[in-house]
């Protein structure tokens, strides 16, 4: 995910500046990219129950049902720890 970000940030920032971005700074640029991944992906862990209530399931009638999803509904999401 940090590298994706990484990735993009180099796409933005040359579509706004018209330039490729400097290699100066990629070292604190991933650290924060990192931090970024892992908070989002620690959040979505913490909050899987909250992500998935309900799925809508169009028949072949096309009569929508509502169905209740599981709420141990999980995302199987591992954040491993720095060291």
């Amino acid at each position: 995910m940090a590298l994706a970000i990484d990735n993009e940030m180099k796409v933005l920032f040359e579509a706004i500046k018209g330039t490729t971005m400097p290699d100066n700074g990629q070292l604190d640029r991933r650290m924060l990219f990192t931090a970024i991944s892992r908070g989002i992906l620690k959040y979505l862990k913490d909050h899987a129950a909250d992500l998935l209530s309900a799925i809508t399931i169009t028949h072949t009638s096309g009569t929508p049902v509502d169905h209740s999803a599981a709420t141990s509904t999980g995302l199987d999401i591992q954040v491993g720890t720095i060291t």
